[in-house]
């Protein structure tokens, strides 16, 4: 590219085509330079996205490590974690995954228990969400009162099974 843009510039004695040679120099200089930058940019970008995707596989394992518990030892140490690090959202998040979880197999349980009943003018389904839940929001209570915190309304709200599969 050097060569033509040197050769352009060349006086070639009385030639008619002289400036078009020369403006076909300028464009291949300015061509080549804006080139140069734009690599050096595309590279810029490739560093910032390999930056990127490690702090997003961070964020990932950060943000997924809250519902990897083992134990209830593991949720009471990151509950504690959390607290004294002053997170009180993730504190109250898995606070309210473990009473969804508590809720999902509550309800479980209770349907297997309505094999049993002889009360047989509702369904065993009808009877399950028919059961009070108070109990489950009453524990979710006394944890938030320990971190200060308020029961959102619309659980407190909540009676029964199905009122919890009403929400939505």
């Amino acid at each position: 590219m050097l060569v033509t843009v040197t050769s352009c510039f060349a006086y070639y004695g009385s030639s008619s085509d002289s400036g078009f040679t020369s403006f076909l120099g300028f464009i291949f200089v300015v061509s080549g330079v804006l080139q140069i930058i734009l690599f050096f940019k595309v590279w810029g970008m490739t560093t910032d996205i390999m930056l990127m995707k490690y702090d997003l596989k961070v964020i990932k394992q950060e943000y997924l490590k809250e519902t990897n518990f083992n134990s209830s030892e593991d949720v009471s140490t990151y509950l504690r974690e959390n607290l004294i690090i002053g997170n009180m959202d993730k504190v109250k998040r898995v606070l309210l995954l473990e009473f969804k979880y508590q809720i999902t197999s509550g309800y479980n349980n209770t349907l297997a228990k309505a094999q049993t009943v002889t009360d047989k003018t509702l369904t065993n389904e009808e009877w399950a969400l028919n059961q009070s839940i108070r109990p489950y929001i009453e524990q979710l209570q006394s944890r938030f009162d320990k971190i200060d915190e308020k029961v959102p309304n619309y659980i407190l709200h909540m009676e029964t099974f199905g009122d919890y599969y009403k929400l939505f």
